[in-house]
């Protein structure tokens, strides 16, 4: 064996296949020679096995014993792994490699099935955008058959020919499906049905509710009935009125 040590004790006893000693317990002081150590070992007829010990005594904080080589012989040899290790790890070394096969194997699986979904993912894109290019054509096309019949069937020349033998009948009032109104008063927005109006001329704005006028906007000014103020009301540009509270109103001076 080897060791950093300058002198090994050892200890051992060979026991009989039913564990009872073949002999006594031994012990040999062995010296180390350039960090190498052996002995010799005369072992009974009677022994199966033996069991073996060494150390340092008195002891000795940090050394080490490697590399023990037991042989049958008058001769020691250099060390030598045991056979059964060597083929332990050949026998390691197949079951590695045929798993690594395996493994290399089932990613090649793998790499198949991602290029066969590749495959038809890319199938899919092409369908779907050969799809959209044609409903796209067929819009296309819809309108611009669309444009053609418009074209054919009214011209620009025609619509104002239209409107102007509909003006020169005596048609002085315009109304839409949505509620608005043209006549020689300007424009009136009200839908059936409910109770606000707008109004818009020339001269301004007036909304009413139920015929009564609740703003009125013009060259006067702002008239409103109700005027609900969210946030805040600024009065010519001087002074701001807000909701102080729950219960009181402030008024601040933001004026020059």
């Amino acid at each position: 064996g080897f060791t950093d040590l300058a002198k090994i004790n050892c200890y051992y006893q060979f026991r009989k296949e039913d564990n009872s000693t073949a002999d006594i317990q031994k012990n040999l002081a062995v010296t180390v020679n350039n960090g190498k150590f052996k002995f010799g070992l005369s072992v009974p007829a009677s022994a199966s096995y033996v069991h073996i010990g060494l150390g340092q005594y008195p002891y000795v904080e940090n050394y080490y014993i490697e590399n023990v080589k037991l042989e049958i012989g008058n001769k020691a040899t250099d060390w030598t792994p045991a056979p059964e290790d060597t083929q332990g790890e050949i026998d390691d070394l197949k079951d590695t490699t045929a798993n690594q096969g395996q493994i290399i194997q089932t990613q090649e699986s793998r790499l198949s099935d991602l290029e066969i979904n590749t495959n038809a993912i890319t199938a899919t894109v092409q369908r779907v955008q050969t799809e959209t290019k044609t409903s796209l054509e067929g819009v296309e096309k819809s309108v611009q058959e669309l444009t053609e019949q418009v074209s054919l069937s009214l011209t620009s020349d025609q619509v104002n020919i239209a409107i102007e033998k509909k003006l020169s009948e005596g048609v002085e009032t315009v109304k839409t499906a949505t509620g608005f109104t043209f006549d020689e008063e300007g424009l009136t927005v009200s839908k059936t049905g409910s109770e606000m109006s707008t109004k818009v001329t020339e001269d301004g704005m007036e909304v009413s509710q139920n015929n009564t006028p609740v703003l009125v906007a013009d060259s006067q000014g702002v008239q409103a009935t109700n005027l609900n103020a969210n946030t805040y009301l600024i009065i010519s540009g001087k002074a701001r009125l807000e909701a102080y509270g729950t219960d009181r109103v402030a008024c601040y001076w933001i004026g020059g």
